[in-house]
């Protein structure tokens, strides 16, 4: 039976579900080194760890671990376990584990942390008003992605006061990858526009 405090702590971690859809396409920091991708990395890492405690949190409060499997689990945990193999058979250990400032998506961590992500995915978001809400969140951020890349682009943002320089746009650094990004956000869209009764 579900407490207040294991009630806030099952919202914590929706949010942060959410907060990363939103957040992830959106995020940099001007004042390191890599203004994108490394920045994202880690408010991913972040995010989702902090929704992976909350969960568990959540779980030894109740003293009950619900598990909803997937046809996916098995699969994934056979290319978890394969990606462990790998990483630990490598000469290079470290960075097959961590990776480094340019691969810290192809690092065990990085791969372990997106398939908790899906993990969590999976369990928490159990009804069509939370997958709806998680499409529009995803929407809402393509579109400001969006409407950001279209203001660089014409050199129409200037933010007074600040010495950096923005980037392009905030998904990514390859051109090719927010392109990708964009095709997806559009059939998205034109899904959900479909789906919607007249």
């Amino acid at each position: 039976m579900d407490t207040r405090f294991s009630l806030i702590l099952h919202k914590i971690s929706l949010f942060c579900l959410y907060a990363v859809i939103f957040l992830i396409p959106l995020f940099f920091l001007p004042f390191t080194q890599d203004i994108l991708e490394l920045n994202k990395y880690f408010l991913f890492y972040f995010l989702v760890l902090l929704s992976l405690v909350c969960y568990f949190g959540r779980a030894i409060i109740r003293k009950v671990f619900e598990f909803r499997p997937t046809p996916l689990d098995i699969p994934l945990l056979a290319l978890w376990v394969v990606y462990l193999l790998v990483s630990l058979l490598s000469k290079e250990q470290y960075l097959s584990f961590f990776g480094d400032f340019g691969l810290i998506n192809l690092s065990f961590v990085g791969f372990s942390l997106m398939l908790v992500f899906y993990f969590l995915i999976s369990q928490l978001i159990i009804n069509v008003a939370q997958v709806i809400k998680m499409l529009y969140t995803f929407l809402f951020s393509g579109a400001l992605a969006s409407l950001y890349f279209i203001l660089a682009s014409f050199k129409l943002l200037k933010i007074p006061g600040l010495s950096f320089v923005l980037p392009f746009n905030l998904v990514h650094s390859s051109a090719t990858i927010f392109g990708i990004f964009l095709a997806v956000v559009s059939l998205v869209a034109m899904t959900k526009e479909m789906s919607t009764p007249a």
